[in-house]
């Protein structure tokens, strides 16, 4: 998949070209047939004749796929904001065609706060209710969650994207899934960067274990590493294969039975003196 974080980037250049640079047109449009936007849209690219300029098909292609990196949630304003592009003016700029820098500020406004939304919008639909809360109440909570992982805050939003496209389970007020794991992956791989012990408990949390509340179990386990200094390198390798190959619920306790060798090595250390 596309990582969010990069695929953002690049919108955000495509997003300044048609917001805060263009000046002066509102198109007005509110959504509509993607398809034609993409075939006037493209077509108008094409007409520039720039060195750089995709073929229709390959442009009409890109066009249509882009709002599906988000899984449908921007559909209307990806739409909009193509529409609106469709009827400028395109030149060549560095061999690349670009829109006459004179509107579709209102659309693409719109476009780049649904990107910044669509994680946990998509999200807390799939979520559809689970753990009593509206969705808005999940929304709100996801988005701060998002804003406190500091520089984990992209692959968290990855996770969400990626759960946003799958039918959600409901675990012990926990909406879940078995998917996703090369995401959850990268997000535990960061946690581990700073605290080992967040990237496993988020992973026996995001499981529905009931044994225990996640920051229970990050207190639990930052005390025994800090009882035995020596034995976190064991941790990180246990942490990493979880993220890798998933976490089980067995007794109410999150389990790692595809991890025996790192667990086994961890729990030898652990009883060292």
């Amino acid at each position: 998949m596309l990582h969010l974080s990069s695929f953002s980037k690049w919108m955000a250049g495509v997003s300044l070209v048609f917001g805060t640079a263009l000046l002066g047109v509102s198109c007005g449009s509110s959504g509509g047939d993607l398809v034609s936007a993409c075939e006037d849209s493209c077509a108008a690219q094409v007409k520039a004749g720039c060195k750089l300029s995709p073929t229709a098909e390959m442009c009409k292609a890109g066009c249509a796929a882009t709002p599906t990196v988000f899984g449908e949630i921007c559909l209307d304003e990806f739409t909009a904001l193509t529409e609106c592009a469709s009827g400028l003016e395109w030149t060549c700029m560095g061999d690349v065609p670009v829109p006459t820098l004179t509107g579709c500020v209102e659309e693409s406004l719109a476009w780049v706060k649904c990107q910044k939304e669509a994680p946990c919008r998509g999200y807390c639909k799939a979520a559809a209710g689970c753990g009593g809360g509206s969705e808005d109440a999940c929304f709100q909570a996801c988005q701060a969650e998002i804003a406190k992982q500091g520089t984990c805050d992209h692959d968290l939003e990855d996770v969400r994207l990626c759960e946003g496209k799958q039918k959600l389970t409901c675990v012990n007020g926990k909406a879940t899934t078995p998917v996703c794991v090369m995401e959850k992956g990268r997000y535990v791989d960061c946690l581990a960067s700073s605290d080992p012990c967040s990237g496993f408990c988020y992973l026996a949390d995001d499981a529905g274990c009931p044994g225990t509340s996640k920051d229970a179990c990050i207190m639990a386990c930052q005390m025994q590493l800090v009882a035995k200094p020596n034995c976190k390198t064991a941790y990180e390798q246990v942490a990493r294969c979880a993220g890798t190959k998933g976490i089980t619920c067995s007794g109410g306790m999150a389990t790692t039975p595809a991890c025996t060798t790192e667990q086994q090595t961890f729990t030898t250390c652990l009883m060292m003196p």
